[in-house]
Formats: C-alpha cells, structure tokens, sequence
C-alpha cells in the first residue's frame, strides 16, 4: 500500500501543481502504516486520519492525556470543553 501512497501523492504533487503543504490528505485507518507514515512526515505532507490507539504515542508532538478523561457517558460534554465540535 506504501508505493501506492508514495506513487499517488507525486502524482498530485506534479499534475495539480501543489507546492509544500497545499494538500491535505484525509484517509482511514486502512491506510495507516507505520511505512506510510514516515513517507507522509519526511515529505512534510498535512493529514487526517483514525489510528489505533497503540500508534499514538510513538508520534511526536502529541500529547493524549487530555483525552484521558473520556469515556462513553461523558465524551460529549469533554470534547466540547476542549473546543471540539460534534458533527453529528
């Protein structure tokens, strides 16, 4: 899947014409690898994603216990406080 993203981000790169951080990439948690990853930090690319909770804390400039707080009775109310928004 790696070459796939390393392949497909060029791509958009040259044919759109987008510099240094114009593109921001939105993927699942199909697309998480630790190879995709390194690919998408060293290339200083913007991106969104789900990730399990075990890859977290080998990110750098994260810091989860803000969110150690939540649990299933009181999310919504917690991640409001913090400025979040519920979309639905």
């Amino acid at each position: 899947m790696s070459a796939q993203l390393k392949n497909l981000s060029t791509q958009w790169k040259t044919q759109f014409n987008f510099g240094d951080n114009e593109i921001i990439l939105v993927f699942d948690r199909g697309m998480v690898s630790d190879e995709n990853l390194k690919h998408l930090e060293l290339n200083k690319y913007v991106y969104i994603t789900a990730m399990d909770k075990n890859q977290i804390p080998g990110l750098k400039n994260v810091n989860i216990e803000r969110f150690e707080i939540l649990n299933s009775d009181n999310m919504v109310e917690q991640i409001t406080k913090m400025n979040f928004v519920k979309i639905r």
